[in-house]
């Protein structure tokens, strides 16, 4: 806390006096080594997590400080394997459960996104800073595991969390549905949307492809009465439209044949001068 408040004065000298100190009296907190990684320049960083390694190999806060600084660098792999080791090693650490999710939800894929989730319910983390500090607020307190670490994703890492659009089923899983109940749901939202997509191909979405009607009308020639993406109404159908194609191509063959054969030949009139000309 006395390196946090020098932090918060501005005097970063004096709170890296007071973690040399600290790290002299309790060499083996990995609270401690993880808040001098922190402390470091972006430069010596590497460099303090071998010394923090070296001390307490098996520290998750160290653990995550170390993946930190893979995700930093860009070496993904890598960060997922250390985060992973870190929820193993202390599956009650909170703080890092948030920032192995925060790394998903920007790097991975959904089906990783969802496997955080589901371990993290299981686990039920009640220890870290950060994570108390939000967890254990009164308007958080009664929530669900996963709506506590979507909150704690939120307000710790915002801007991964909202670096792309979350899956539907990542989705309900973070607002504590349950996980087969979120499964089905998102996949029938997905089949609904397949079927949305595919019957917009086929009818399109202009008007000229539509009419809104409340009941039947009648039949209406290349039009159908349904229940479409646009409501109830008709909707231009395509089948007919080939249908009424293909007998235009058709009939103009036919019609030209009986145009030759109705139309008899007329006889070729001559003129007088001309009548007159045969005769001499």
């Amino acid at each position: 806390k006395g390196v946090e408040v020098e932090m918060l004065d501005g005097s970063e000298r004096l709170a890296h006096h007071l973690m040399s100190r600290a790290l002299q009296e309790c060499p083996t907190s990995g609270i401690m080594w993880a808040k001098a990684i922190e402390l470091e320049p972006k430069q010596g960083q590497n460099a303090k997590s071998v010394d923090a390694l070296k001390k307490c190999e098996n520290d998750a806060h160290v653990i995550v400080s170390v993946a930190k600084l893979f995700w930093r660098d860009a070496k993904f792999a890598k960060a997922r394997k250390w985060f992973n080791r870190a929820v193993t090693l202390n599956p009650r650490l909170g703080d890092a459960w948030g920032s192995y999710l925060a790394f998903e939800l920007e790097h991975g894929t959904a089906h990783e996104q969802r496997e955080v989730i589901r371990k993290c319910v299981d686990a039920e983390p009640n220890t870290g800073i950060d994570w108390n500090r939000i967890v254990k607020r009164v308007a958080n307190w009664r929530g669900k595991w996963a709506v506590k670490l979507r909150r704690f994703c939120e307000e710790t890492y915002a801007a991964e969390f909202n670096a792309k659009p979350l899956n539907r089923e990542v989705e309900l899983l973070l607002q504590g549905e349950d996980p087969y109940a979120a499964m089905a749901a998102a996949a029938e939202a997905e089949a609904a949307s397949r079927e949305d997509a595919a019957e917009i191909k086929e009818e399109g979405v202009g008007k000229d492809f539509f009419e809104p009607a409340s009941s039947f009308q009648g039949q209406k020639p290349g039009w159908v009465f349904k229940m479409g993406v646009r409501g109830l109404g008709y909707y231009k159908d395509p089948k007919q439209d080939v249908k009424e194609e293909k007998k235009e191509k058709k009939d103009p063959g036919k019609t030209e044949k009986t145009e030759k054969t109705e139309k008899p030949e007329k006889p070729e009139v001559k003129d007088e001068d001309e009548k007159v000309q045969e005769k001499k």
